[in-house]
């Protein structure tokens, strides 16, 4: 674990209607990514070229060819109405997405800047693919510090000042360092947006203070290292530098009111600048390029008039097929759904998740498991990063008693996603039942450092505890054993009833706007959809972004930490919506 931590952080050195635009969209392509833009083409190819002779040198820094299994596809927007309707905050200038098949980047023109935001967004791919989750501060913070990455000569340039956060540094009032430290970056409002720009400023600043100040950046990668295998932030600052933690902000404002902020430059070789294809696409082609973004993001109601349009021509059948199964899929229409990806199977889509989401469909009334598992294979021998089939093989080879093939299922899916708490959790039952505790152990440490919710720490810290006990049989719950109070379905700390008003979707998250019944307003966070219990709807429910028509409705949540509510609303985490 501490190998791939240091090297991780040595590298770290519109559809509206039935087509998307008459904007003449392009493709161009390099190795591990993909543009596709509506700008000027020479404006895109400027951009590209320049983001992938970084990219080159960055990665040669820490050894890494490209952290990403699967390729990137960047989205460039010329136009912020276009860019509106997939952005998850008004304010947001670009975002990243993860994805099965490939990653995504997806951003606006914002002229010089926007190479900052396409690397900061890189950064966070990185950190994504390579490392558990770090505490905010950090993660954006890295984002931030490595945005300003450039190419000079022979020489990689990191670490140059960022006007805009000096300037509200200089200005404006500070996070305390415990607010810093458990600060949570949602912007459901104006209200806390302030406290969100000082929160980018001073993670910027602090990381800028850890890498390059003398007092602090030959201990640095120590530091980072300890974060990532999961020690508290105070903890992990006081080990490295002997300091506590509130010692840090007093040595960051005296760094900030000095002024001097190093810049480092580190010999790479960095490629020559290539021009790159360019094709252009046609109106089909752009408009299944959105539409599997737009999925992505899970949202399916624009996309379905256009796939529906799409049905209706002779061309790119496969695909179009996939992409209504994955509408009626959002949709609750298992039927259609699987209807949809049978045919494109059959019409030979090259699409590792077709097979994957037909597997799961097949896969609910247990009939078909040798189907399944076909299918499943199918899946990873056209992505072998297919994180997800990967786990759910290595289910089917633990059930069929092979545990040597499960582990390896297991190991691959962790190496692809090592965010995802349930794939450490597997594979520590794994370890365990094929006689390798310490490895069983070492497991399921990584599954309690990526664990996010109280549940899924419960259930690591568990397993943790019978994996050190000598001789201790570790089994999964099964129907007639007790199963403790953190593995049933969370329930909120806290009910309300009232009226649910509005969906502002932000990429995978939205903001529900309730309105109790005294008049008061509640705005709750959903993180993980899949996650929030939905209640008293007997047919499949189908909740569009935007304004909902006064839906009665009882709530469960968990208030927001302190210090980061708005005054005019209260605000928390949706754990459970029922429909009254």
């Amino acid at each position: 674990m501490k190998s791939a931590v240091h090297g991780t952080f040595a590298l770290l050195l519109g559809l509206v209607i039935d087509l998307p635009t008459t904007a003449q969209w392009v493709r161009a392509r390099s190795p591990g990514f993909e543009f596709y833009t509506d700008v000027d083409v020479q404006t895109a190819l400027q951009l590209a070229g320049q983001f992938q002779r970084v990219c080159v040198a960055f990665h040669q820094l820490g050894g890494v060819p490209n952290p990403s299994p699967v390729p990137v596809r960047i989205f460039l927007f010329s136009s912020e109405r276009e860019f509106a309707r997939y952005r998850p905050t008004p304010k947001t200038r670009g975002f990243f997405q993860s994805g099965p098949d490939r990653d995504y980047i997806v951003l606006v023109d914002s002229g010089a800047e926007t190479l900052r935001v396409l690397l900061h967004e890189y950064v966070h791919l990185v950190l994504h693919r390579s490392l558990p989750r770090l505490p905010a501060w950090l993660e954006e913070g890295l984002a931030e510090f490595y945005s300003t990455l450039r190419l000079d000569g022979d020489q990689l340039v990191v670490g140059i000042p960022l006007s805009q956060h000096l300037s509200l540094l200089a200005k404006g009032s500070w996070l305390s360092d415990e607010e810093l430290r458990t600060f949570r970056p949602v912007t459901a409002d104006a209200a806390v947006q302030t406290r969100l720009d000082m929160f980018y400023a001073q993670s910027w600043a602090l990381v800028h203070m850890l890498l390059t100040a003398p007092a602090y950046r030959h201990a640095s990668s120590r530091f980072l290292e300890r974060v990532a295998i999961g020690r508290p932030t105070p903890e992990a600052f006081l080990e490295t530098f002997g300091k506590p933690w509130n010692e840090a902000l007093r040595d960051l404002s005296r760094y900030v009111r000095h002024g001097s902020f190093p810049v480092l430059r580190v010999p790479c070789q960095a490629p020559p600048l290539q021009r790159l294809p360019v094709e252009p696409l046609t109106l089909q082609e752009s408009a299944l390029a959105l539409v599997d973004l737009q999925l992505k993001l899970g949202r399916w109601e624009w996309p379905e008039s256009t796939v529906n349009a799409l049905a209706r021509s002779s061309r790119y059948t496969a695909e179009v097929e996939y992409a209504r199964g994955l509408v009626a899929l959002a949709r609750g229409q298992k039927d259609r759904a699987r209807m949809h990806f049978e045919r494109a199977i059959q019409l030979g889509i090259p699409n590792a998740s077709a097979y994957f989401e037909y597997a799961m469909l097949l896969s609910e009334d247990g009939t078909q498991p040798r189907r399944v598992r076909e299918l499943l294979e199918r899946a990873i021998a056209l992505n072998p990063a297919h994180a997800d089939a990967h786990f759910l093989l290595g289910l089917a080879a633990e059930r069929d008693g092979q545990l040597a093939e499960a582990i390896e299922h297991y190991q691959r899916a962790t190496r692809m996603l090592p965010r995802r708490t349930h794939f450490w959790h597997a594979l520590a039952l794994a370890y365990q039942k094929h006689g390798q505790r310490e490895l069983a152990a070492h497991a399921a440490q990584r599954a309690l450092m990526t664990a996010e919710t109280e549940q899924e720490k419960a259930m690591a810290a568990s397993v943790l505890r019978w994996i050190e006990q000598p001789g201790q049989t570790v089994t999964r719950p099964r129907e007639g054993i007790p199963i403790p109070d953190a593995w049933r379905p969370p329930r909120g700390e806290r009910t309300a009833e009232g009226f649910l008003e509005y969906i502002s979707c932000e990429g995978e998250r939205a903001w529900f706007r309730v309105r109790g019944v005294g008049g008061n307003t509640l705005l709750l966070l959903v993180e993980r959809p899949d996650r929030v219990q939905i209640r008293g709807e007997a047919e499949p429910l189908s909740l569009a972004c935007g304004h909902q028509p006064s839906v009665p409705v009882r709530v469960e949540f968990t208030p927001l930490q302190a210090g980061t509510a708005s005054e005019s609303a209260a605000r928390g985490y949706l754990v459970a919506l029922e429909l009254r």
